[in-house]
């Protein structure tokens, strides 16, 4: 029962303090890649809707809404996919 380690306490902590602040600086960067490729597709896709000359507004405001829940939804997916579960090295 009294074993003893083959790393030092100071390494331990220094190796848990290093993956603590890797796994945030990612959990912080992932965040804001999923932030700025939700406000890129939901601008393009309205800029799309513009262009397909639907005959009446609420057409074109249906057509945009479609457009963006299914592309934001599937990035959302993409992301539980990839993040989610435990195929990512660094626990989030």
């Amino acid at each position: 029962m009294n074993e003893k380690f083959p790393v030092s306490n100071k390494q331990l902590c220094k190796d848990w303090g290093k993956e603590y602040i890797i796994s945030n600086i990612l959990l912080l960067f992932i965040s804001l890649i999923i932030s700025i490729a939700n406000l890129l597709l939901s601008f393009i896709l309205s800029k799309l809707t513009t262009y397909e000359k639907s005959h009446s507004i609420t057409g074109e405001l249906a057509s945009g809404t479609l457009k963006i829940f299914i592309a934001l939804f599937i990035n959302s997916v993409f992301t539980y996919i990839t993040l989610g579960n435990n195929n990512f090295p660094y626990k989030i």
